[in-house]
């Protein structure tokens, strides 16, 4: 869950129909979580180049509000 105090529209790289939510980096380093991490995704950063989406050290993130 993201908490903000204000409403602010999300940057996005596109729709996911695997139910991902894909943020651009810039973005997802503005978001406020106790504990983020993430690692290299070479299926992600494939996946995108076959979708002509520029991937150049795409990662997954995880993220949680407590530890």
């Amino acid at each position: 869950m993201i908490v903000s105090t204000t409403a602010q529209r999300i940057e996005y790289t596109g729709y996911s129909s695997d139910g991902y939510i894909r943020l651009t980096y810039a973005y997802f380093c503005k978001l406020l979580f106790r504990h983020r991490s993430s690692i290299s995704d070479n299926a992600l950063r494939e996946e995108l180049a076959s979708q002509k989406i520029p991937a150049i050290g795409w990662t997954t993130a995880r993220w949680r509000k407590s530890a």
